[in-house]
């Protein structure tokens, strides 16, 4: 997915995010439930923040994929 700089106008770059060490993702949890036996049980959807950084002026964008 390309993603345009607000402030510049450049074209944003994926990056990964990675948490301290822990092993575990950072993930996003909604109010939604999740389809399926899970989501009747009352578990909510997850969304993985992804950032896009611009080249130019380093500002950082983060979008919900999931």
């Amino acid at each position: 997915m390309k993603q345009e700089c607000f402030n510049c106008g450049r074209e944003m770059e994926k990056m990964k995010l990675q948490a301290g060490g822990s092993g575990h993702n950072i993930d996003l949890v909604t109010d939604e439930l999740k389809d399926g036996i899970l989501g009747s049980l009352g578990a909510k959807k997850k969304l993985t923040p992804v950032p896009y950084v611009c080249p130019k002026c380093r500002r950082i964008q983060f979008f919900a994929e999931g």
